[in-house]
């Protein structure tokens, strides 16, 4: 995946950025962080199941139209 995003980035893609619903050790949201994320001020974040994922997604598309992270789910 590493590889997917540089050629993506190097392609032109502005930003790559990440959520996750989590399982409870965020393995998943720190394989984002790790290997999907990229450019500078991307950001992963997660919801911690279902029921928070259209409040964390309304949130990753609040953060990205106005480039900042609007909720602590949310990391550099």
């Amino acid at each position: 995946m590493p590889g997917s995003r540089d050629a993506s980035l190097t392609a032109g893609i502005d930003t790559i950025n990440a959520i996750s619903i989590d399982d409870p050790g965020e393995t998943v949201r720190q394989f984002y962080e790790d290997n999907a994320i990229g450019e500078t001020g991307a950001f992963a974040g997660s919801a911690g199941d279902f029921s928070d994922f259209e409040t964390e997604i309304l949130a990753k598309l609040n953060a990205e139209i106005r480039g900042s992270p609007g909720l602590s789910g949310f990391s550099f």
